[in-house]
């Protein structure tokens, strides 16, 4: 069976995220920042989650996005900062190697 191609304007990420998931996204250059533009652009749909986020140095997560997303990360650097300025971010208080 050949792969299926599937257009990212058309993804309804509520067919895999549910209210109250945890969601893991790549960090720094690794982070799939249009798949994240596509959670923030479809979070009232989903519903409230969480996300750990590491060092990012995209714009996606933001403190206006809170009202549905919960940030929690190990290190509050880059572009985390803006969290940390609203009290947005729960840092988790821990060796990075832990």
């Amino acid at each position: 069976m050949p792969p299926r191609e599937i257009v990212l304007e058309s993804l309804d990420l509520s067919d895999f995220i549910r209210a109250g998931d945890g969601i893991v996204w790549g960090q720094t250059a690794a982070e799939p920042v249009a798949l994240t533009r596509s959670l923030i652009a479809q979070r009232y749909k989903i519903g409230p989650v969480s996300a750990f986020i590491g060092a990012t140095w995209s714009d996606v997560a933001h403190p206006d996005h809170t009202d549905t997303i919960r940030f929690l990360s190990y290190c509050a650097t880059a572009a985390n900062r803006v969290l940390v300025a609203a009290g947005k971010l729960e840092v988790t208080r821990c060796h990075y190697s832990a």
